[in-house]
């Protein structure tokens, strides 16, 4: 969106746009580098893994049952829409044992 063959010979510089993202990762300074080429920008969105499960809250019977670093896997499962990495999980893991050991 912000190479010039993209959008050299039109009239999206000028225009009134709204712009989607679809990366998984949301780029750095994203709405400020689009405004430098699209200076009509209304809205930047995204639409990725991440944004289409925010809105899904479903309550987990099971949850007294689960370890605390599970409920944080799950936790963040359902904040980025895609599970925790070994090391991910190994840091939360070795985080909340420090934290309830100095309980």
């Amino acid at each position: 969106l912000i190479s010039q063959k993209y959008y050299d010979g039109t009239t999206y510089r000028s225009d009134y746009v709204r712009i989607t993202l679809t990366d998984e990762t949301d780029p750095p300074e994203a709405f400020s580098r689009l405004r430098a080429v699209y200076k009509n920008l209304m809205c930047l969105d995204y639409d990725n893994k991440r944004t289409r499960s925010a809105g899904r809250v479903v309550a987990d019977e099971s949850a007294e049952d689960k370890t605390p670093a599970e409920l944080f896997g799950d936790l963040y499962e359902r904040q980025n829409g895609d599970k925790m990495t070994a090391e991910q999980l190994a840091f939360a893991e070795r985080l909340i044992r420090e934290i309830t050991e100095e309980e």
